[in-house]
């Protein structure tokens, strides 16, 4: 959990997977799959000098993906 949670800075939250990383100054990129809830979310890091997150190409307000539920792959792109 200390990856996951403490560099990468995916909780769980109640309302899905919360993403706050704490991504070391040497890190070009990192991916990680996660099984939540019956989904699964295959999380891209990349280093780009911007923050957002994408979901499925689709960019999200704030730090929280959503809860699918739906049995499916979610790419997540993360942007540092």
């Amino acid at each position: 959990m200390g990856l996951y949670e403490g560099i990468l800075g995916v909780k769980r939250d109640f309302g899905g997977l919360r993403i706050e990383p704490a991504f070391p100054s040497d890190w070009e990129h990192a991916e990680l799959k996660r099984r939540f809830r019956g989904a699964d979310y295959v999380i891209h890091y990349r280093r780009t000098g911007e923050k957002s997150i994408t979901v499925d190409g689709r960019q999200i307000e704030g730090t929280l993906l959503p809860d699918f539920r739906d049995g499916k792959t979610h790419l997540i792109e993360v942007h540092i």
